[in-house]
């Protein structure tokens, strides 16, 4: 499964990608985080990859993290994080599934909705399993 994540991962959003993260190992044997949208990178984003990280460790998931860009990648690096994180690439993105569960924030929560792929672009914070 591929969860690919957009827009800011901070401390408002962190809890939601956590628990998107922690449902995803939970629920299979291969997991990764795409890193590709997202445009701010928090601790608190660190966070919720390792905690992904250790619970895909108790369950025997395989967790990876791919495409941290810019600052997420710097933070990732600068941390040491990315060590600890497995960052070879997972299996290539789909070319433009027609469904994808999409999360977005309004109002504070967090909502389901299908919606096609060619829709993810954009400055809002979510993220799309794959």
């Amino acid at each position: 499964m591929v969860l690919l994540t957009e827009g800011e991962i901070d401390l408002a959003t962190a809890p939601l990608l956590e628990r998107a993260l922690l449902a995803a190992v939970e629920g299979h044997s291969r997991v990764c985080c795409d890193l590709t949208g997202v445009t701010f990178f928090s601790a608190a984003g660190l966070t919720a990859l390792v905690t992904a990280h250790r619970r895909a460790a108790d369950t025997g998931c395989h967790f990876s993290v791919r495409r941290a860009r810019g600052i997420t990648q710097r933070i990732l690096h600068l941390s040491g994080i990315g060590g600890l994180l497995d960052t070879t690439p997972c299996a290539p993105l789909l070319p433009r599934p027609t469904r994808g569960l999409r999360r977005r924030l309004a109002d504070g929560r967090a909502r389901e909705q299908p919606m096609p792929q060619e829709d993810l672009g954009g400055s809002d914070r979510g993220w799309t399993a794959l």
